[in-house]
C-alpha cells in the first residue's frame, strides 16, 4: 500500500510528517485530512481573531496530492474588552 505524508502549518507552527501512514490511494488520505482538520483547530491557540490551519498531503516521492485548508474567523461585535 502506498505511503502519506500529513504536514500541518497553523500559521505559528509547522509540523512535517515524518512517518506518514499507509493506505489505499489518494481519496482514502484526502478522506482522513479533512475528518482531522477540525480537531487539529482545537489545539490551537488563537492570538488573533483569524487563523489558517493548512495540511499537505505528500505521496511517497514528496508529491503534494491534496491540501486542506480550515479558517478560524473570529470578530467583535462590540468594543474589544481589555485582555486578561
Amino acid at each position: 500500500m502506498p505511503r502519506y505524508f500529513f504536514d500541518i502549518d497553523d500559521g505559528l507552527r509547522r509540523s512535517v510528517d515524518e512517518s506518514g501512514l499507509e493506505l489505499t490511494g489518494p481519496w482514502e488520505a484526502r478522506e482522513l485530512v479533512v475528518s482531522v482538520i477540525p480537531d487539529i483547530v482545537k489545539d490551537v491557540h488563537l492570538d488573533e481573531d483569524r487563523r489558517d490551519i493548512v495540511s499537505c498531503v505528500k505521496d511517497e516521492s514528496g508529491n503534494l496530492v491534496y491540501t486542506a485548508k480550515l479558517s478560524l474567523v473570529g470578530e467583535w461585535k462590540i468594543d474589544p474588552p481589555p485582555r486578561p
